[in-house]
């Protein structure tokens, strides 16, 4: 019997590797994992984008040893390929399993579709340049590590965050260092605020760029 892991959105995640990698060793007895669809041209989804910011490029061989895993178990990987229709019905699968990942949260903030905006992942995966300044909407841990990579480049670069605390989900080891970073590299810091509005005047009236974390 065969099962065929699609994705409909482009990505796979780090639970969808691990997923077919355990189907495939035939580990639960029951179902093996032939085939595999995936619309980008590269395996990981947000689990890859991970690997970008400051300090992380370790993640990158967790990705690299799970795709090899599930390579070396017969898993028929199919690349920029999307799952429609026609594909699956072609596989004739005897169940799907859908791993869609998860897409950006853009929040609703007046004139944000106007204003030149990128994601996090978008700017990380290099799909769009940001300006020589730029506001970061959103200080978790997406957003500051956004800013970290940003400020290392040369950015002027300023986060405003609606709690009281900035990079509240961010482990207390990591946040010493990456608090230390924003310091070396002149990182502007507002909590307790919203955009759009005066949350952040030190960045001049025009940004050049706004990221919507």
């Amino acid at each position: 019997m065969g099962n065929n892991l699609a994705n409909t959105d482009g990505f796979l995640s780090e639970r969808s590797l691990s997923y077919y990698q355990a189907r495939a060793k035939g580990g639960f007895g029951l179902i093996t994992i032939e085939s595999t669809v995936e619309k980008d041209s590269e395996l990981g989804g947000n689990f890859r984008i991970a690997s970008y910011p400051t300090g992380k490029g370790q993640i990158s061989e967790a990705i690299r040893s799970m795709i090899v895993r599930a390579k070396q178990t017969g898993v028929n990987i199919r690349l920029n390929t999307e799952a429609t229709e026609e594909p699956l019905r072609a596989l004739a699968p005897d169940a799907v399993i859908l791993a869609t990942g998860s897409v950006p949260l853009v929040l609703p903030i007046p004139g944000l579709a106007d204003c030149g905006y990128v994601t996090a992942q978008d700017l990380l995966l290099g799909k769009t340049a940001a300006g020589k300044r730029a506001l970061v909407v959103g200080g978790g841990m997406v957003g500051c590590e956004a800013a970290e990579y940003l400020a290392e480049r040369g950015h002027q670069v300023a986060i405003v965050e609606m709690k009281d605390v900035i990079a509240a989900d961010v482990t207390l080891e990591n946040r010493r260092y990456m608090f230390r970073n924003f310091e070396e590299n002149h990182v502007l810091l507002q909590s307790d605020a919203k955009a759009p509005g005066n949350a952040v005047p030190a960045t001049g009236d025009a940004l050049e760029a706004a990221l919507a974390i």
